[in-house]
């Protein structure tokens, strides 16, 4: 989504729209497109500089869709009619078995993406809570060892160049690090 608070202040500091739509991401017309109504309310560049809050204000009348995310998902309401179901399976199953069952069971026909979108705006928090990582306690030295075949990564060192003498080239010895984590 668009940071049109910051393409204001942005351009209310004098900076240019291909600058704007350089440094946003966004293409020029855009750009334009979200400039018109404050040069039609008669705003200039470089005036006396309006805050977040106030950018805000105008912002929601110039564009009331931009304020409301709902106003520009048309398939919300359908998938409003289901939000407990959907509520009962947030945690227990992964979203695309959900919109399965929405879509075989309850008939619902919208795209899995729509009801990502859906989830991440009202249900904020169980998406916050499922994304924490909670690490284990450090096991004392020599408790635990690496097992397994070894990563690419693990041959990092270098330990020294020795030379082959046949082919009279140096070789690169690499030891392999991190077998056995805090041996003792």
């Amino acid at each position: 989504m668009i940071d049109v608070i910051e393409l204001y202040q942005h351009w209310h500091a004098g900076r240019r729209v291909g600058e704007l739509s350089t440094s946003l991401g966004l293409d020029p017309k855009t750009v334009r497109k979200y400039l018109a109504p404050a040069l039609a309310a008669g705003m200039t560049p470089g005036g006396p500089p309006l805050g977040a809050a106030e950018w805000q204000a105008l912002v929601e009348g110039w564009f009331p869709g931009l304020h409301d995310r709902s106003l520009r998902q048309p398939t919300w309401p359908a998938i409003a009619v289901h939000h407990n179901t959907i509520k009962d399976l947030i945690g227990k199953v992964h979203v695309t078995t959900i919109h399965q069952r929405l879509r075989d069971d309850c008939g619902l026909e919208i795209s899995e993406s729509s009801l990502r979108r859906y989830i991440e705006v009202k249900f904020a928090d169980e998406v916050a809570r499922r994304d924490v990582r909670v690490l284990r306690e450090t096991p004392p030295a020599g408790e635990e060892v690496l097992c397994g075949i070894p990563h690419r990564h693990s041959y990092g060192a270098r330990v020294n160049m020795r030379r082959d003498t046949p082919f009279r080239r140096h070789r690169r010895c690499s030891v392999p690090i991190g077998q056995l984590m805090n041996a003792a």
